[in-house]
């Protein structure tokens, strides 16, 4: 029996017995009614056991956390909702939030890069040198009788994956399945229509038949004149900004390179996807980096900072040959000409950020694009993919887009871009322009020539790097399965504690005020849990939400000189502090300059209250005769 079906029984049966007692039903009915319920439960939580370790279920538990704590939901959902556009509620937009600042002190401020901000709306002329109004598309098929759209190789892969979960594959069809999966997204268009035909793929909602396999273009346009065609889009991503404003950029930066610029900001792309979640949205936030540098020189600066960082890299040439990732330094990458050390540095760089935001390395990997399978603009490309419940899914692209763009640019709009000297001794434009001659490309004592410069650009999606910290991060207690939680690292928890008051007593007000007055001051982010449930329950939700510390006030908190007890969320362990240290042990747990571990052994273990509110009472009595 399905756990489906054993969950909508057991709500079937709950529904029965409250109709049974609103009618005043005999108390053998409810009896009888009761059993059932019972009978019901158990063996909800019987079959929720047995399948708690499936991926299926366990996507199931984190989507439905997700949702019950409002960490994001269905956008217009009392209108029906939108597809595939969603809204971020308070734990949600706040988590995003320090996602984003942690991006900023990790690349920003770390790699002085430069910001820009830019409209989401861009002219048609923008996106026709750029090459996206032809060929920013997906493959895709239209069901021959209702319309609807789909994208070709998601067809193909559902249909390779339903085929491989039977046991009555022969060796040689299961081979043949395996490498069409291993290899599909090099397949051109013709290939892909091929393999539909092949496969007799049809469409998978009404099994009526598809069309042969077309390009559509993944970018919304309209007009901003009424009933006229298409004359702006909005942008499927925020690079081109970057490269139109290049000119006032390299010389605001002295007109010096190397030199980042970094965006963040909204994109948008009608994807065609049978996905749900935050993982496949149609506007989402993205941050970028674009790095311009000299063509003549793809050494990084700083590379000696990072060369001894491990990759698990997948590399195409693995993916063709149906090998497994390999794991190696990125030094070990660069002296095999696996990577250029521009492009090493920033996979590397990307990793370390990674792990900040609390992905699991054991599931990252690099995986490099195969040639079909490059976006027009890039020469190379690496993914950043995190291993999750749904599979792997691609939060990062590295792509070196070499000088395309601001070539393109140059061309299309005829107007006057800035050519960097390439020098062996100096990429300082003020320095030829002050000692170089009249001559052209002669200079005595530089080695130059004119130049446009490559680009590297790292694009982080920040829905699905959200996604992936919170599916790396949903654990289960040891003691009891049934219990969830998310462990957030400190950079991206929504605040970094509770504070529950034991009950709703008078009593607990004024130390309560005190100690939030203190956290507030010291700028130390907290929620105040001071509802009428258990403390249990409420220390379940925190946990549920990832907040790492909880502060409970209880009756012996009363008692001068005043404690708390503080407990840490991924080993329910707690001490009882004095509310004078409090703010400190916070603030060093915050930024990670002590451990809970240290703190452990500062502190008395907490093993219960001694004191109860009859107690507190009768000790006050006794101080006021």
């Amino acid at each position: 029996m399905s756990l489906l079906y054993i969950n909508l029984f057991t709500v079937f049966v709950a529904k029965y017995v409250k109709d049974l007692k609103a009618a005043n039903a005999s108390d053998e009915q409810l009896k009888l009614a009761f059993n059932d319920l019972q009978v019901a439960t158990q063996n909800l939580e019987r079959q929720r056991l047995l399948v708690v370790t499936s991926n299926e279920f366990r996507k199931y538990l984190l989507d439905d956390l997700l949702y019950k704590h409002y960490f994001f939901s269905n956008s217009f959902e009392i209108y029906g909702g939108l597809t595939r556009f969603y809204d971020f509620g308070p734990l949600g937009a706040e988590i995003e939030a320090n996602l984003i600042e942690c991006w900023k002190k990790h690349f920003i401020i770390e790699e002085k890069l430069l910001q820009l901000k830019s409209p989401s709306i861009t002219p048609e002329a923008v996106f026709r040198a750029s090459g996206h109004l032809k060929r920013f598309t997906d493959f895709c098929v239209k069901d021959t009788k209702t319309g609807k759209l789909f994208r070709v190789d998601h067809l193909i892969k559902d249909f390779l994956h339903n085929q491989l979960s039977s046991n009555d594959l022969s060796k040689e069809i299961k081979s043949e399945y395996l490498n069409v999966l291993y290899k599909l997204n090099n397949f051109s268009k013709d290939e892909l229509n091929e393999l539909r035909k092949k496969f007799d793929i049809k469409s998978p909602h009404t099994g009526n038949p598809l069309t042969d396999v077309f390009e559509m273009n993944l970018m919304f346009g309209f007009s901003m004149k009424h009933n006229s065609k298409a004359e702006v889009y909005l942008r499927p991503e925020l690079s081109q900004s970057a490269f139109i404003n290049f000119k006032k950029l390299f010389s605001f930066n002295k007109s010096k390179l190397p030199f980042g610029v970094a965006q963040i900001g909204s994109a948008y792309r009608n994807e065609l996807s049978s996905g749900t979640g935050i993982t496949r949205l149609r506007e989402f936030t993205l941050a970028e980096i674009q790095h311009f540098f000299d063509p003549n020189e793809y050494s990084h600066p700083k590379f000696k900072n990072v060369e001894e960082v491990k990759l698990n890299l997948y590399s195409a040439c693995n993916q063709m040959e149906n090998k497994d990732s390999v794991e190696m330094s990125v030094k070990e990458a660069v002296n095999k000409n696996i990577l250029s050390e521009n492009m090493a540095y920033f996979l590397a760089r990307i990793h370390l950020f990674m792990l900040k935001i609390g992905i699991d390395p054991r599931k990252l990997r690099f995986r490099q694009h195969m040639n079909r399978e490059l976006a027009h603009y890039a020469v190379s490309c690496w993914d950043a993919e995190c291993l999750t419940f749904r599979g792997w899914l691609e939060c990062v692209g590295c792509s070196d887009r070499s000088c395309n763009d601001i070539k393109n640019h140059l061309e299309a709009s005829k107007a006057e871009f800035i050519e960097c000297i390439s020098s062996t001794n100096s990429s300082n434009l003020k320095d030829f322009v002050d000692e170089c001659s009249e001559k052209d490309n002669e200079c005595e004592g530089f080695n130059f020539e004119k130049t446009l410069p490559c680009v590297i650009e790292p694009s982080f999606g920040i829905e699905r790097l959200l996604y992936s910290i919170f599916d790396h991060n949903f654990c289960f207690r040891k003691d009891d399965e049934r219990k969830a939680y998310l462990s957030l690292p400190l950079s991206v928890a929504p605040v970094i504690c509770c504070v529950l008051p034991l009950g709703s007593n008078y009593e607990f007000h004024p130390l309560l005020k005190q100690i939030s007055d203190k956290l507030h001051a010291a700028g130390i982010t907290y929620d105040i849990d001071d509802t009428r449930k258990s403390i249990g329950k409420r220390y379940v939700r925190s946990d549920e939400i990832g907040i790492p510390f909880a502060v409970t006030i209880d009756f012996d908190s009363l008692i001068e000189p005043h404690s708390v007890t503080l407990r840490e969320r991924d080993s329910i362990k707690q001490v009882r502090v004095p509310v004078n240290n409090l703010i400190e042990i916070l603030k060093n747990l915050s930024t990670e300059s002590i451990s809970f571990e240290q703190i452990e052994k500062l502190y008395p273990q907490f093993k219960g209250q001694v004191h109860s509110k009859e107690t507190i009472k009768t000790a006050v009595k006794t101080h006021l005769c």
